[in-house]
C-alpha cells in the first residue's frame, strides 16, 4: 500500500506501525521518518498535483489547518484520512484507526496500551494539591498550549489555563496574573529545546508573576507535545518531571 503521509503526527504513528517504507509523500519536517518518500511540500504548503502523481492508495492529514488538503485529496480520488485531536484519549484512537487503515490493528493496540501504562505509572506518582502550570506554545504573542495538551498537563498532575476542548490561544497578563502558575513551561513550536526563558522574563510586567520572579521557567522538546502521536507520553512524563523537581 502507497501511503500519503503529510503530518509529522501522522507519519511518527505509521512509522511505529512498521509503515514507513510505505510512505510515498510526506513533508519537509518528517521526510526521515520515511526514507522512502517524496517531499511534498510543508505542513501549511503542500503540493496536491504532486501528491496525485504518486498514486497513494491512502492519505493521513492531519488538524483543522489541513481540512483543506483533505478535501482537495479526496475530489482527486484518494481515499482520506482525516485526524484532528482535542485530547489524549483522541490521539489514543487516531493511532488506533490508523492500524485499522494499514491493517496493524494488532500492533497499534500495543501502543496504545503501552501509552497507557505509561501515563498509569505517572498518575501514581502525581502530588497533591494541583498545581497551576501555564504551558507556552508560542512567544508573539503569548499563546498557552490547548488541544491535547490541556489533558497532557492533567495526566502529568497539574491544571492548566485552559480547559479541555479549547484550542491554543493567546493569552493576556491579566489572566495568567489570576491563573497564579506555580511554574512556566516552554513548549514552543517548532523551536526543540531552544526556547528562550529571557524571552519571558523580559515581558513588560510579567514579573508580577510568582513563577516568573522566582525563575521557574522550564524548556521541554515541543516535538512531545505540539505533535499528536504516541510521543505525548514522553511529554507527560516530562511534566511530571518538572512538578516533582
Amino acid at each position: 500500500m502507497h501511503i500519503a503521509s503529510l503530518a509529522k503526527s501522522n507519519t511518527e504513528i505509521l512509522h511505529s506501525l512498521g509503515c514507513a517504507n510505505e510512505i510515498v509523500a510526506s513533508t519537509s519536517y518528517d521526510a526521515k521518518l520515511a526514507p522512502n518518500s517524496k517531499t511534498v511540500g510543508s505542513y501549511v504548503d503542500i503540493d496536491i498535483a504532486q501528491i496525485i502523481s504518486l498514486r497513494p492508495g491512502i492519505a493521513f492529514t492531519s488538524t483543522f489547518l489541513q481540512e483543506k488538503y483533505a478535501q482537495e485529496l479526496f475530489a482527486g480520488g484518494i481515499e482520506v484520512i482525516h485526524f484532528d485531536p482535542l485530547s489524549v484519549d483522541d490521539i489514543m484512537e487516531n493511532i488506533l484507526d490508523a492500524g485499522l487503515a494499514v491493517n496493524c490493528s494488532d500492533k497499534a493496540k500495543k501502543i496504545v496500551a503501552g501509552m497507557k501504562s505509561e501515563i498509569a505509572k505517572i498518575k501514581e506518582s502525581a502530588s497533591n494539591p494541583i498545581p497551576n502550570i501555564y504551558l507556552e506554545e508560542w512567544p508573539r504573542p503569548p499563546m498557552a498550549s490547548g488541544n491535547w495538551v490541556v489533558q497532557m498537563l492533567e495526566l502529568a498532575g497539574a491544571r492548566g489555563i485552559l480547559r479541555q476542548g479549547q484550542r491554543s490561544r493567546e493569552v493576556t497578563l491579566e489572566e495568567l496574573l489570576e491563573f497564579n502558575p506555580e511554574k512556566i513551561v516552554l513548549s514552543w513550536c517548532g523551536v526543540g529545546l531552544n526556547a528562550d526563558p529571557k524571552i519571558v522574563k523580559n515581558r513588560s510586567g510579567w514579573n508580577a508573576l510568582g513563577a516568573v520572579a522566582q525563575n521557574k521557567i522550564f524548556v521541554v522538546d515541543d516535538s512531545y507535545f505540539n505533535t499528536p502521536s504516541q510521543n505525548v507520553a514522553r511529554g507527560i512524563a516530562e511534566i511530571a518531571k518538572i512538578l516533582r523537581g
